[in-house]
């Protein structure tokens, strides 16, 4: 399972990258499962993969604010109204005229 987790930005003066590696570790330590994960401190992103009990784990710490799955290919798809076979030999040309640059 694969999720995208904003963080809350800590006071400035703490480091954000050690504040998120402290969580990992403390939610790796609870469920002993270690994950893979990475952090953009762009706009305060956390990327892992991990199994079920991780992320719900995860999810109930107070540093997390958002989360939602990472999207795949499958997610993209919009599925044809009215889908129906096509004949391949019966296409002769495109149906727009190719431009010759």
């Amino acid at each position: 399972m694969s999720v995208f987790a904003k963080v809350r930005a800590p006071h400035p003066s703490q480091d954000l990258t050690l504040t998120v590696e402290k969580l990992v570790q403390r939610v790796a330590k609870k469920t002993k499962q270690s994950p893979r994960f990475s952090f953009r401190d762009l706009d305060c992103v956390l990327h892992v993969n991990a199994n079920r009990l991780f992320i719900k784990e995860l999810l109930r710490q107070p540093e997390i604010v958002g989360a939602s799955m990472v999207p795949n290919v499958g997610s993209a798809m919009i599925q044809p109204l009215n889908p129906r076979e096509v004949d391949e030999s019966a296409i002769s040309e495109p149906t727009y005229p190719r431009r010759h640059i």
